[in-house]
C-alpha cells in the first residue's frame, strides 16, 4: 500500500477513533447526569421517610410522657394536655405545675396526720380539713387559685404557698393571679391535641415497637454468638484472610502481577513505536 494511502487511512481511522471517544464521553456524561438525578431522588425519598419516622417516634414519645405524667397527677391524658396549654399561655413551666400538684398530694397526707404548720397554712386560704384531705390534688389546686384570686391571705400568701406547694408554688403566683384555670377551660373548649383513646393506642404502638426492637436485639446477639462458634470451630479457615502470612503472600502475588503487566505494556509500546517509524 502506498504511503499516502496508508497515511490517509491512519488519519481516517484516527478521526473515527476520536468520534468514538466523543460519543463515549457524551454517553458517559448522560449516564452520570441520569445517575446523579436518580441518586438525588432516592436521597430525597430517604430523607422524607426518615423525617416522617422521626416525627412519628417523637409523637409516640410525647404520648408516653403525657400518659406517665397524667397518671402521676391522677388526671386524664386530655386534662394533662389542657394543663400544658394553660401553663404555656401563663408563661410558666408545666414541670412547675406538675411538681406543685404532686406536692399538694404530700401536704394532704401531712394534714391528715395532724401537721400544725400545714393545717394553718391551708386554713389561712380558707380551707379546712374536709376541704383538703377529701379532694383530688387538682381540685385542691383549683381551690387555692380561687382563694388567691379572691384576695384571701395576701399577708402570708408567699410563705404559705412555700409551705403547701414548696418552691414551685411561688413560681406560679403570676399563673394563679392571671387565671390559670380559666385558660384550662379555654383549652377544653378548643379540645386536646390527642384524645384519651389516641394516647392509649399510641402507647400500645410504642410498646409493640419496643418488643420488636428487643426481638431484633436478641436476633443480632444470636448471630454474633453463632459467629463466635464458627470462629471457635473453624478458626484457621475463618482467620486465614486476616493472618500476616496470608496477607504477605497475597501482596507478593499482586506485585508480581504488576511487574508482568508493566513488561507487557513496555513491549507493546516498543512495537508500536517501531511500526510507526517505518511509515515516516
Amino acid at each position: 500500500m502506498p504511503r499516502f494511502e496508508l497515511k490517509g487511512k491512519v488519519q481516517l481511522d484516527g478521526n473515527q477513533w476520536q468520534a468514538g471517544l466523543n460519543q463515549a464521553k457524551r454517553s458517559a456524561d448522560k449516564w452520570s447526569s441520569e445517575t446523579a438525578g436518580m441518586i438525588s431522588s432516592r436521597l430525597k425519598q430517604a430523607f422524607a421517610v426518615g423525617a416522617m419516622w422521626r416525627t412519628a417516634t417523637q409523637v409516640l414519645d410525647k404520648a408516653k410522657v403525657i400518659s406517665r405524667d397524667a397518671s402521676k397527677l391522677d388526671v386524664s391524658p386530655e386534662m394533662f394536655q389542657h394543663l400544658e396549654y394553660a401553663a404555656q399561655r401563663s408563661k410558666v413551666e408545666i414541670d412547675d405545675v406538675r411538681e406543685a400538684i404532686l406536692e399538694l398530694s404530700v401536704k394532704q397526707q401531712e394534714m391528715a396526720k395532724g401537721s400544725k404548720d400545714v393545717t394553718e397554712a391551708f386554713q389561712r386560704f380558707g380551707l379546712e380539713f374536709d376541704d383538703v384531705v377529701n379532694e383530688k390534688p387538682l381540685e385542691l389546686f383549683k381551690k387555692i387559685e380561687a382563694a388567691i384570686a379572691s384576695g384571701i391571705n395576701p399577708q402570708n400568701m408567699i410563705a404559705d404557698l412555700d409551705t403547701i406547694l414548696s418552691d414551685d408554688g411561688k413560681k406560679l403566683i403570676t399563673a394563679f393571679t392571671g387565671g390559670f384555670m380559666n385558660k384550662v377551660s379555654e383549652s377544653q373548649e378548643i379540645g386536646a391535641p390527642l384524645s384519651n383513646q389516641q394516647i392509649q393506642e399510641m402507647n400500645q404502638t410504642s410498646t409493640a415497637l419496643s418488643e420488636a426492637q428487643q426481638s431484633i436485639g436478641v436476633a443480632i446477639g444470636k448471630a454474633y454468638s453463632d459467629l463466635s462458634k464458627l470462629v471457635e470451630n473453624y478458626g484457621a479457615l475463618v482467620t486465614l484472610p486476616f493472618s500476616p502470612e496470608f496477607a504477605k503472600s497475597n501482596r507478593s502475588i499482586h506485585r508480581l502481577q504488576e511487574k508482568l503487566d508493566n513488561k507487557i505494556l513496555e513491549k507493546i509500546e516498543k512495537n508500536t513505536r517501531e511500526t510507526a517509524n517505518t511509515f515516516k
